[in-house]
């Protein structure tokens, strides 16, 4: 006879068996789903700055992807920011000769702005509120496993970033494996619901251990404004070329951030 038991410290196999063990893992969404009264919902409130930033990443998107001119309302809205905000936001870009004004009231970026960038890339961490997750099953991680379950269960509000998203938008993009995978949850309320990442796989746990390798990591979007790039309908959407960039920087990638920066707009000059 066999015996597996579930609660939420985790599963008991007698006699231990890979093959029950599988049994035991495909259970425990369906068992926990029930039984366990841990919240998955949260508040995420934006950083100090955020507001700025977003905007830039909006400007900066639009430049990458090479759609133009928006207008100065239109581009607050998507920002989710006041137009003071986006006022000042465009004066400072006006003085680094970043911003092009048309007199429809329409702006747009002029070139990579490379001091600002610099910026994004160093305050990534702070205005983005990751939410790290380690696997504690003791099995071997697998990013690739992972991501087919999560194309099946397709959550929604929520696109691959990191390395999957480059994938997306540099069909040569250059690196063997996928060290973790990397999620947007757009959030623009702040309120963000993680029932998937229990669907997903129990056996990932959110860890705010930095010195532990995370197999997933999602970053809430918070403004209005998505940006997210479609795939075909058997695969969850990509995250805009920006917030996959900072991914790759965040991951140690430079070189390969760099890369996708050029494949988008070869003009783009990084140190």
């Amino acid at each position: 006879m066999s015996v597996v038991a579930i609660d939420p410290e985790g599963s008991w196999i007698e006699p231990e068996d890979g093959y029950l063990r599988r049994i035991a893992k495909a259970m425990e969404p369906l068992v926990l789903g029930v039984s366990h009264g841990e919240s998955t919902e949260a508040v995420v409130k934006p950083a100090v700055g955020q507001k700025h930033f977003e905007l830039v990443k909006v400007l900066l998107c639009r430049w990458l992807k090479r759609e133009g001119a928006i207008p100065i309302g239109r581009l607050g809205e998507q920002a989710g920011c006041t137009y003071p905000t986006a006022s000042r936001t465009l004066r400072q870009l006006e003085r680094a000769r970043s911003i092009i004004r048309h007199s429809n009231r329409s702006v747009e970026l002029s070139r990579f702005p490379q001091q600002t960038w610099n910026e994004l890339v160093a305050l990534s961490g702070r205005m983005r509120r990751s939410l790290r997750y380690v696997d504690v099953s003791g099995e071997r991680p697998d990013p690739q496993g992972l991501l087919k379950r999560l194309n099946r269960l397709k959550p929604p509000r929520v696109a691959l970033s990191g390395v999957e998203a480059a994938r997306f938008w540099h069909l040569d993009f250059d690196l063997h494996g996928t060290p973790r995978l990397d999620l947007v949850l757009h959030a623009p309320q702040g309120r963000i619901d993680l029932t998937f990442m229990r669907q997903l796989d129990p056996a990932l746990k959110q860890t705010e251990n930095d010195s532990q390798p995370a197999l997933v990591v999602v970053h809430p979007l918070l403004r209005p404004a998505p940006l997210f790039g479609s795939q075909d309908s058997n695969s969850l959407p990509c995250a805009d070329p920006v917030e996959t960039a900072l991914d790759l920087y965040e991951l140690g990638l430079t070189v390969q951030a760099g890369r996708l920066l050029t494949h988008l707009r070869p003009e783009t000059r990084l140190p």
